[in-house]
């Protein structure tokens, strides 16, 4: 139908940088469905740093195709999602402390399958790190 303008969430971080969600995207992350359900408004500040939520947004945006629910029961088995070598592939510009940032914000967020992504991440690098000094500063 032409002139249908789907309705987005304005999301306000806490440096004032604005970004544009669209429903789906806003589905996927349960913290920002919960506020805007709860308070009926289309803008919301949150905790996080535009540099950080950046990447959140650009993941959501341009690579997460799954269609999880946000509401996923707490009991379901991580061994159940699939994560394709494009999703972990997502990280190679990434160090460390990126992926332990993205980690705490997909936390915050609510964002079930970038925080499961995340760890994958994190035990791949953990696998791989050979006892390197990087690891023993966290």
């Amino acid at each position: 139908m032409a002139g249908v303008v789907e309705k987005t969430i304005r999301i306000i971080t806490r440096d004032g940088k604005e970004y544009e969600l669209r429903r789906n995207h806003v589905n996927k992350i349960k913290y920002i469905k919960n506020l805007s359900e709860l308070y009926k408004t289309d803008t919301f500040g949150i905790e996080l740093d535009s540099a950080v939520f950046q990447k959140v947004y650009e993941f959501l945006v341009t690579q997460d195709k799954v269609d999880l629910d946000v509401d996923i029961d707490h009991s379901y088995d991580i061994r159940e999602l699939y994560f394709s070598p494009e999703d972990i592939g997502w990280f190679r510009n990434y160090h460390l402390q990126d992926v332990i940032d993205l980690s705490n914000a997909a936390n915050y967020l609510e964002y079930v399958y970038l925080l499961e992504l995340c760890c994958k991440k994190l035990s791949l690098l953990l696998l791989h790190s050979n006892g390197t000094k990087e690891f023993d500063l966290y």
